[in-house]
């Protein structure tokens, strides 16, 4: 059986003991043991986890998705030094485990060579992307997050056609993904700086609009030109703390055109 970080499960098992040293010291062994089962039950059950599910992540056979992630760090009491230890040796973790992203996603994102596409978590962090997109922009590359490099990067703002357009959709749903973070320091502050450097995006912050998963990006790309985009949004079933995006041109359009230049131009996978 394939192996998730044994650093990391010894991180949590560790953490966890330490809520309750008590029990490390009973004298007895089988006291100690049904108090630490009972333990792990009490802690299985706050995380949203059956009891087997917890011990497959102790014992490194599993890697915790993005939603027991951070309910670790809440449940662990972890300070903000452990929280980043913590999400370090996930991120250790995961690197043979290809960032969490199941193989038929990266299947299915090879697959379509004039479609741009890329999957990221609930922070808009980059975890897997297919060649066109990673050529369409940076923003889009693995390990880069889509939100600070949009708005933070003047190159790829400026990119932007429709910039109003996006800045509502892109300023719902971060709003809404926001209700997972609200005590996530790092994102506060992203999100802080980006409403200071950008007023339309804290103007759409503070609408009330429902984030739409589908639309249009109109990009004026430095290496080809105008390009009229359609993206969609799609939640994979097997994993709620992640998103598909897909960016189209229509079919024999100048937009296709310009993808087609960019897909022959793009670096091999």
């Amino acid at each position: 059986m394939e192996e998730f970080g044994p650093d990391l499960a010894g991180y949590i098992r560790l953490k966890r003991q330490l809520l309750r040293p008590e029990l490390i010291a009973l004298p007895d062994e089988r006291q100690r043991m049904a108090a630490d089962l009972d333990h792990r039950s009490d802690v299985a059950s706050a995380l949203g986890l059956s009891l087997s599910d917890y011990d497959r992540l102790e014992g490194g056979r599993e890697h915790p998705c993005e939603s027991v992630l951070y309910g670790l760090v809440d449940l662990l009491e972890l300070t903000s030094e452990e929280a980043a230890a913590l999400i370090a040796l996930v991120d250790a973790a995961q690197q043979g485990a290809r960032l969490g992203v199941h193989p038929s996603l990266h299947t299915l994102l090879q697959s379509w060579p004039m479609t741009a596409s890329f999957v990221c978590d609930t922070r808009f962090n980059v975890l897997a992307s297919n060649p066109i997109a990673k050529a369409l922009s940076p923003m889009f590359d693995q390990g880069a997050n889509v939100l600070r490099e949009m708005y933070l990067d003047p190159d790829a703002y400026d990119m932007i056609r429709n910039v109003e357009e996006v800045d509502e959709v892109t300023a719902a749903w971060a709003k809404q993904l926001s209700s997972t973070h609200w005590n996530d320091t790092s994102w506060i502050r992203m999100v802080i700086e980006i409403s200071m450097r950008r007023p339309r995006f804290q103007l759409a912050w503070e609408a009330m609009a429902t984030p739409s998963g589908v639309g249009d990006l109109l990009l004026e790309h430095p290496a080809v030109g105008a390009l009229d985009l359609h993206f969609h949004r799609f939640q994979p079933e097997s994993c709620p703390d992640q998103f598909l995006i897909t960016l189209h041109a229509d079919p024999e359009s100048p937009s296709e055109g310009g993808l087609r230049l960019l897909k022959d131009f793009a670096p091999p996978q």
